[in-house]
């Protein structure tokens, strides 16, 4: 990652995506949140310090995502979601850029084909065009190395450049309810059911 860098993170509002971002903000990157909503994209711009949020939710939210852009091509895409964001992300990579498959929410519910989604072909083909590098990653390949990450987190938190942001549920009951939430996009940040 280089200062230079145009970063989207997809889900920017939420526990993975935010932290991404804001690291990706604090290295020095232009950073652009995918969010649900007016009220999650200002949270993504005013509290957790993107550049530039595009609410997913919004009729013809690809040309606004293009129009962001300002003409400039994405150096590395955070995928936490899959289907529609990607579609409309893939096509703006530029050259050589590097896309961190973290997640495909949209579609872990899914049981038909997402007509917005990209055909597994049409992906290869943007991937061999603009040789991209292409890498899945599951946070419990890297519990080993958390004390790596600590003193860095522990600092940029007190220098007020990562926020974290929780969304609580109160009361055991209401894990079930929690959980489907994150499927439906109602919570903003980590999801925790206080008991």
């Amino acid at each position: 990652m280089c200062i230079r860098d145009s970063v989207v993170i997809s889900a920017a509002a939420g526990s993975v995506g935010s932290i991404a971002g804001q690291l990706c903000k604090a290295m020095g990157a232009t950073v652009i949140g995918f969010a649900g909503g007016g009220a999650k994209c200002a949270h993504v711009i005013d509290t957790l310090g993107f550049d530039v949020a595009v609410d997913y939710k919004a009729e013809g939210f690809a040309d606004k995502f293009a129009e962001a852009l300002g003409g400039k091509r994405v150096n590395v895409f955070w995928d936490n979601t899959s289907g529609p964001i990607a579609a409309a992300v893939y096509p703006m990579m530029a050259d050589h850029g590097r896309v961190v498959l973290c997640g495909e929410i949209s579609a872990y519910n899914s049981t038909t084909a997402n007509e917005e989604a990209l055909s597994h072909a049409q992906v290869n083909h943007l991937i061999l065009e603009r040789r991209l590098r292409v890498e899945g990653i599951l946070v419990t390949e890297f519990f080993p190395r958390i004390g790596e990450a600590l003193p860095t987190l522990i600092q940029l938190h007190s220098e007020g450049k990562l926020a974290g942001t929780a969304h609580v549920v109160n009361g055991f009951e209401n894990t079930v309810t929690a959980f489907l939430g994150l499927f439906e996009g109602k919570n903003t940040g980590k999801t925790i059911v206080a008991i």
